[in-house]
């Protein structure tokens, strides 16, 4: 999963975009606070469905590689009988 540096990473990045909202004097602190959770979780739900996905389509390559290679082997074995 995430490791702290980029749970840091992360934490940062939104406390720099989302404070200058927190500080709006004009806007209500609680519709503010809901709004910013909402995209906080909707961000690391994708970020995990993300890494999911990736790792996912990683495997399901290693094993068609690994499928293409038992392949081959049998297809050379199969002409060095024939010869």
């Amino acid at each position: 999963m995430l490791g702290i540096w980029e749970l840091a990473l992360i934490g940062l990045v939104l406390l720099i975009l989302f404070l200058p909202g927190l500080l709006n004097p004009r806007r209500p602190m609680a519709k503010t606070l809901r709004l910013y959770m909402v995209i906080a979780i909707l961000g690391i739900i994708v970020l995990i469905l993300s890494r999911a996905v990736i790792s996912l389509i990683g495997r399901v390559l290693a094993l068609s590689l690994l499928l293409a290679a038992i392949a081959a082997a049998i297809f050379a074995r199969l002409l060095a009988g024939l010869r």
